[in-house]
């Protein structure tokens, strides 16, 4: 479907795509999708960072 839209709209030249992934801190027993997850914006080189919440992709 990606590719027929492509082609559709934009048949000539590149496409740039952004991805972003967002960690939304959420904690309770009750959110089913939650995981732990490495912090980008706390850790650094030598500490980590981990983060509980859900992972969202845009």
């Amino acid at each position: 479907m990606l590719g027929l839209l492509i082609d559709a709209f934009v048949p000539h030249g590149p496409v740039v795509l952004g991805l972003d992934d967002t960690i939304e801190l959420r904690c309770g027993k009750r959110i089913m999708a939650k995981g732990i997850y490495r912090d980008p914006v706390s850790s650094s080189d030598s500490p980590f960072v981990k983060a509980s919440g859900l992972r969202w992709m845009s």
